[in-house]
């Protein structure tokens, strides 16, 4: 998406923090709207040795269908983002390791958020030494495939199949 009507993130000799998108540090940004497969880029420089947080607010970002998170490339860690307004802190450290600082170590990406699965009938039957299981699903939106498992003592559970999810039911 080509940018427009942006504000460019003007450097300073501190601490700078951006979002980053076809090669502009941007502190206001012009996009559409969010969608299941969006990827915001934080682009940071000159940071300090030192603890930091970032307080994300998203405001007017909801969507029924749609969850964020803030992904730190150092730590690994994913994040979940409040897309209702709600203020995140999240607290970050910036240390003696030069990753730590990569200018491209945050991002905040946005995927399709799990729908509810509702079952309108499951039955188990023996069959010779096994057991058949049969399932009608009333939507499958966003489904992959079912994963069948099986337990002794209702605590510890084993895959034994994979079907994979067929049209729409």
């Amino acid at each position: 998406t080509a940018t427009t009507d942006d504000a460019p993130k003007i450097g300073n000799f501190n601490e700078n923090i951006s979002s980053y998108r076809n090669n502009k540090k941007l502190i206001v940004e012009l996009r559409p709207m969010i969608s299941k497969a969006d990827t915001i880029f934080l682009f940071m420089s000159n940071m300090a040795v030192k603890n930091y947080r970032f307080k994300i607010a998203a405001i007017d970002f909801a969507q029924p269908d749609v969850k964020a998170w803030l992904q730190d490339a150092f730590t690994g860690k994913n994040t979940p983002l409040d897309l209702t307004g709600n203020t995140v802190n999240i607290d970050f450290n910036v240390t003696s390791d030069a990753a730590s600082a990569d200018n491209n170590r945050f991002r905040i990406v946005f995927a399709a958020a799990p729908q509810p699965q509702t079952f309108i009938t499951v039955t188990a039957a023996q069959k010779d030494n096994a057991v058949a299981v049969e399932w009608k699903a009333a939507n499958q939106y966003n489904m992959k495939q079912y994963e069948v498992e099986r337990s002794t003592d209702g605590i510890n559970y084993t895959k034994v199949n994979t079907q994979a999810a067929t049209g729409t039911n």
